[in-house]
């Protein structure tokens, strides 16, 4: 299994290219957001990054060092937990149309919106769990 900074290369390169953004500055930006309260939690060689919204919500995010198909079993795994912890819904932001067949492959029931809410935030996926 990849260490967190792997993780945070791979994504990186695969996701962000056009970013200007060291490994670094991404892992020093993930470090500032667990201290302030944001739970990280690795599935496999994804990294799962969430807040609570609520009591029963959490926003999430991922970076991302799988296949699609490894991704998408981490993904289930990952919303899965958080429904044995009694989570309802999860909420997720993303640009890339692509992404929305990963939800398919998490297992779970979704509705997407597009909410053009800038950049990394075209559409918005509310995951039921």
């Amino acid at each position: 299994m990849k260490d967190i900074k792997q993780i945070l290369a791979m994504d990186l390169e695969k996701n962000y290219k056009d970013e200007n953004i060291t490994v670094d500055e991404y892992y020093a930006g993930i470090k500032k957001l667990e201290e302030a309260g944001t739970i990280l939690k690795q599935v496999g060689n994804t990294l799962f990054i969430y807040d609570l919204i609520d009591d029963v919500s959490v926003e999430f995010h991922s970076c991302n060092a799988e296949n699609k198909q490894n991704l998408m079993k981490n993904g289930n795994m990952f919303l899965a937990s958080l429904s044995k912890k009694g989570c309802k819904k999860a909420i997720t932001y993303y640009d890339n149309p692509k992404s929305t067949d990963l939800l398919d492959g998490f297992g779970f029931p979704y509705e997407i919106t597009q909410v053009n809410q800038g950049k990394h935030a075209t559409y918005k996926a509310e995951v039921r769990l």
